[in-house]
């Protein structure tokens, strides 16, 4: 676990029960009372979908050991997503077995009170207050946008085959579009940012239910994953928990 201020933070990463490879990465660091943390999924087949979660969370880290902060807010956040693109394209470019590679990406940044939040694809960010669980991410998948179109019901897009594809993802054209946020968090507020691995295992009531009861982001790291892996955990899941 780690603590910044009166915030504390952990992370996980695991194969799942079916995966030959983790292509999933995360990122969690702590500085100064800030606290940056990243969930990336990366896909391609082969090496490239490891390598291209790889190059994301390695953008952030590279920025932060060079204390490259600037202003720390979503932009940033948004700025080192773009940077992370390039890589990834270029790296695609250059080597053959990496050309369908890319990745989704959320990325948390608390600092001064504020939650920013940067994400692409289907990777999530979920708040937990007051006992109230909350999707503060909004997936860029296929499913989604037929949902907001009012062709699937949520019930039909969880049984659709076409539920595992994005509508967009680091790695995929020159110039991505970021989602991104900002908003103020309270004491008590408690933060899960996680893969696809883990929100397709886990109704949002048990991950309510784990958040509220767990006793510090270690064990709701740990019960996530478990449950994760009890119900069968068909791709990889990674999950950061911050208690404010």
């Amino acid at each position: 676990m780690m603590v910044a201020g009166e915030a504390s933070a952990a992370a996980l990463t695991h194969i799942g029960c079916v995966r030959r490879q983790n292509e999933d990465s995360v990122l969690l660091q702590v500085d100064d009372g800030k606290v940056l943390a990243v969930v990336a999924d990366g896909m391609g087949g082969h090496a490239g979908g490891a390598v291209a979660s790889h190059l994301a969370v390695d953008a952030y880290a590279r920025r932060w050991d060079a204390r490259q902060h600037g202003e720390l807010d979503s932009l940033w956040l948004c700025d080192v997503a773009r940077a992370a693109n390039d890589s990834i394209r270029q790296q695609a470019a250059a080597d053959n077995a990496l050309r369908q590679m890319g990745t989704t990406l959320v990325a948390a940044l608390l600092a001064g009170g504020q939650l920013h939040l940067a994400h692409i694809g289907d990777s999530r960010c979920y708040r937990l207050r007051h006992g109230i669980l909350e999707q503060l991410t909004r997936d860029h998948s296929v499913v989604q946008q037929m949902m907001d179109d009012g062709v699937l019901t949520a019930a039909q897009a969880e049984r659709s085959p076409l539920r595992h594809y994005l509508a967009r993802s680091l790695g995929s054209q020159a110039v991505v579009q970021i989602d991104s946020a900002s908003m103020p968090v309270q004491a008590g507020d408690r933060l899960l940012l996680c893969s696809d691995g883990l929100s397709n295992m886990l109704p949002a009531a048990d991950i309510a239910a784990i958040l509220s009861s767990a006793g510090d982001s270690d064990a709701a790291c740990e019960r996530l994953l478990g449950e994760a892996l009890a119900h069968g955990a068909t791709d990889n899941v990674s999950v950061v928990v911050l208690f404010v």
